[in-house]
């Protein structure tokens, strides 16, 4: 459980040879260690279960193959998920 207040959100996601995809060297930290992000998007947390939705837009195709998508809010992953584009 976390204090209310804002919060930052990061995507992450892998392409298929395992690469962060994203257009910017912006990072936040996960194990003491710089870590590359696609996305942030802050919010306010009032203490109670909420949807939050984080958008990315490449500006180019996707190649075929397994992508990794990851969240992150306060140095914790809080999901994941993967896809295969065919």
């Amino acid at each position: 459980v976390t204090d209310r207040g804002t919060k930052d959100a990061f995507l992450r996601v892998l392409s298929p040879d395992g690469a962060v995809m994203s257009t910017s060297t912006e990072t936040f930290l996960y194990n003491n260690q710089p870590t590359l992000y696609t996305s942030k998007e802050s919010f306010e947390y009032e203490n109670k279960e909420m949807s939050l939705c984080l958008f990315w837009k490449k500006g180019s195709a996707y190649i075929k193959g397994h992508y990794t998508i990851e969240i992150y809010i306060e140095g914790n992953m809080v999901g994941s998920t993967s896809i295969v584009l065919k």
